[in-house]
């Protein structure tokens, strides 16, 4: 039985509101997800410290995994942030909204 594709619906100017509060809801995990990004970095390294050679990834890329997904989490936090103020400066709301439905 064959099956159809449904395009997803594209939010409008009205949905501002709504994006907003999902936008804040999503930073809001973030900031929870690298504080414990930044728990178990710290509960690693004390590990690591006792472990002879440390930590093998670390010394072979130059940061350890946990590092990298702390770094990339801020960055994630730093573009919301960004798409937050764009839309909050409120200049030109319907091309901020434009840009935010094209993913800019």
């Amino acid at each position: 039985m064959p099956t159809t594709a449904t395009s997803p619906t594209r939010p409008t100017a009205t949905d501002l509101p709504t994006l907003l509060a999902e936008l804040r809801r999503t930073r809001a995990r973030a900031e929870g997800l690298l504080a414990e990004l930044r728990q178990a970095q710290r509960e690693s390294e004390e590990r690591m410290a006792s472990k002879p050679g440390g930590d093998t990834y670390k010394r072979v890329a130059g940061a350890s995994s946990l590092e990298n997904a702390a770094r990339d989490a801020e960055r994630v936090i730093a573009a919301i942030d960004r798409r937050l103020r764009e839309l909050a400066s409120g200049s030109d709301l319907s091309t901020s909204m434009a840009d935010w439905v094209r993913g800019r």
